[in-house]
């Protein structure tokens, strides 16, 4: 099981039957589709963070050369899959905006989990295609806190809830410093003013669909103003009752796409937790090296790029003992991935 520091050769039959269940969509919805996934482990999770802005790019680029459309045009329709705990917002932003500059039609499908800034993503679709029992969950600014030695990370809707109070400025203040005494003030500053640019950028976007106001302020409400706790869930029916329309993924897609999720949980993180457990009681060795995926884009066109950490974990205690709790993960250097598909062949 021990690796070297280097990626992994990827395995040919993940890409393959990973490439054909895309191929197979790309009938269904008329439009070239690409994969956007972090890791979903919860020992491990991923995250959308800015190398994903390049690789979207680099996909919409590679298709515009695939389908013959000029740098200047725009690609007809672009359907992007999701699956993400979150991320940053900024990034997301950013993705937001190469897409829309890039294609007519944006569509975004969930097939389970889109959370945090990977929900800014999906709300912000012209066309949103959701499994029944997808998830969503709030994405409001998170406060870092890096003034002691254990950094933590804050949820902005606690100080904007303590803002809201009907107390006095003396109280706020009191509940603020037993709250945060050891957070920053300007990057408290700065979050709030990237919960501003989401506002606005949101109502924009809105807007340019033509959504009618009512619609704006219960999905703002929802997704940003109600001061939700950090990693409250969001259902579809919570958006349907906000009257924005979403259509539903066909149950048998449902399967494919979340069959695709496990093939790149099982690409991302080949080792799940019991196979480490094992592997330090049945060895003489204290290490055990490898490679996770924390964040992945997929095309049948383009092929995998993929951003990876190599990582090390370290047990040296009693092996009759061995617990999920008593085993250290150490990321080392983060690097950048990349398979092509060969398209020999390809109509």
């Amino acid at each position: 099981m021990n690796r070297d520091n280097k990626a992994p050769p990827v395995d040919n039959s993940f890409l393959e039957e990973a490439s054909n269940i895309l191929k197979n969509l790309e009938k269904e919805h008329t439009s070239p589709i690409v994969y956007l996934y972090t890791l979903l482990s919860p020992e491990l999770p991923g995250r959308i963070f800015n190398p994903a802005e390049h690789f979207i790019l680099e996909q919409l680029r590679q298709i515009k050369r695939y389908k013959k459309i000029s740098f200047d045009q725009k690609i007809p329709k672009i359907t992007l899959i999701v699956s993400s705990l979150g991320g940053n917002i900024t990034t997301v932003l950013n993705i937001i905006k190469l897409i829309k500059e890039n294609c007519g039609l944006f569509s975004v499908i969930v097939p389970s989990k889109a959370l945090g800034a990977a929900s800014l993503l999906a709300l912000t679709a012209d066309e949103l295609i959701v499994a029944k029992d997808s998830l969503f969950s709030p994405f409001g600014p998170l406060v870092t806190n890096q003034n002691n030695s254990m950094p933590s990370t804050l949820a902005l809707s606690d100080i904007t809830a303590v803002l809201d109070q009907n107390i006095s400025n003396e109280k706020k203040a009191e509940l603020l410093l037993s709250l945060y005494k050891n957070t920053n003030s300007i990057v408290v500053e700065q979050a709030l003013q990237e919960k501003n640019q989401i506002k606005s950028a949101l109502m924009e976007n809105f807007e340019e669909r033509g959504l009618e106001m009512p619609i704006r302020k219960a999905l703002l409400s929802l997704f940003l103003e109600d001061n939700l706790p950090q990693g409250s869930l969001i259902t579809v029916k919570d958006i349907t009752q906000c009257g924005l329309h979403v259509l539903d993924l066909l149950e048998e897609q449902t399967t494919e796409l979340r069959h695709l999720d496990s093939l790149m949980e099982e690409y991302s993180y080949p080792y799940p937790i019991q196979s480490i457990l094992d592997f330090y009681k049945g060895s003489n060795s204290c290490y055990l090296n490898f490679s996770i995926s924390l964040l992945s884009v997929l095309s049948a066109i383009t092929g995998l790029t993929s951003h990876r950490s190599d990582m090390l974990t370290a047990y040296c205690g009693d092996r009759e003992k061995i617990s999920r709790a008593t085993i250290s993960f150490n990321p080392s250097s983060l690097y950048t991935y990349t398979a092509e598909l060969d398209h020999k062949g390809r109509k």
